[in-house]
């Protein structure tokens, strides 16, 4: 088995769950896209659409509405990565209720 040097190790500290079928839409235009996995600190998103990375630059700030089968919860979040096709999100401010 092969471990990764030092910078590239794995840094999650909360563990994540893997989804398919969960949505994520911004409230600024009404793009829905995947959630490739979340935790209670933060979400993966897949952006398949070249055009569409121009709305993840590190660091923004969005808005949206999380799908969690069938149940809508408001979040906001950060941009802290886009690799790829996957963008990382950390929440902010998150509720209670949608934890």
């Amino acid at each position: 088995m092969h471990r990764e040097s030092g910078s590239s190790q794995e840094r999650r500290q909360l563990p994540r769950l893997t989804f398919t079928h969960q949505l994520f839409r911004l409230q600024d235009n009404g793009k829905v896209f995947g959630v490739v996995d979340l935790s209670i600190g933060g979400m993966a998103l897949r952006v398949i659409d070249g055009a569409d990375h121009i709305l993840f630059t590190v660091g923004r700030k969005l808005e949206g509405t999380l799908n969690l089968d069938g149940e809508r919860i408001a979040v906001v979040a950060q941009v802290m990565s886009l690799r790829g096709e996957r963008v990382g999100l950390e929440f902010k401010n998150l509720t209670d209720p949608a934890r």
